[in-house]
């Protein structure tokens, strides 16, 4: 698992952080945390510890915000549609069918411009020289129509012009995410 930094004019913003040692300590030298941003439930282990600790807001989906148990103090419940800090776009993603054993997925997405996406799980970044879809990269034996369902889930919400994709799990687009989409679109017969 990885989360990202998204750098702003007077601070910087969280994106599904991982609980690493020190990891918060660095991330002091871009100045103040502005917000922690969660984009499922399967990614707020790391989130809610971050937030409390660098004191700033921590962001969550309407549909994951009753998984946090206690509340935190400072949380902020946002939905699709939503503008949060640095004009970062929520767009919810949930694919049809059961892509983890029987669970969909169903998180949020972030889009920063025309330009960038933040996505969780249900695209896994480039790995093995391919745009990796949820669940194939991880679980022996998934079946071609889950990966079809995450990638439809992509393709209905994140814009064609996105050039680049920044994923919770392996390798981030820069530049290229658009053009994978579209390989991986017409490989799979969409």
């Amino acid at each position: 698992m990885q989360g990202h930094v998204y750098l702003l004019d007077n601070g910087y913003v969280i994106v599904d952080p991982p609980l690493m040692p020190n990891l918060l300590d660095r991330l002091q030298i871009f100045g103040k945390c502005l917000g922690v941003i969660v984009l499922g439930p399967s990614h707020k282990r790391g989130s809610g510890l971050a937030s409390s600790i660098l004191q700033a807001p921590l962001y969550v989906p309407d549909f994951a915000s009753s998984s946090f148990d206690p509340q935190p103090a400072n949380l902020e419940v946002y939905k699709e549609g939503d503008t949060l800090l640095g004009n970062l776009k929520a767009v919810e993603l949930q694919t049809e069918i059961g892509i983890f054993g029987e669970h969909k997925v169903h998180e949020m997405a972030l889009i920063a411009g025309n330009h960038r996406a933040f996505i969780g799980d249900v695209c896994h970044g480039y790995n093995n020289g391919k745009l990796a879809l949820a669940p194939e990269d991880i679980f022996p034996g998934y079946t071609e129509e889950q990966a079809k369902a995450s990638l439809k889930a992509i393709l209905e919400k994140i814009p064609a012009s996105i050039k680049s994709g920044f994923f919770g799990h392996g390798d981030d687009l820069v530049n290229s995410f658009g053009k994978e989409l579209e390989r991986r679109k017409a490989e799979l017969g969409l």
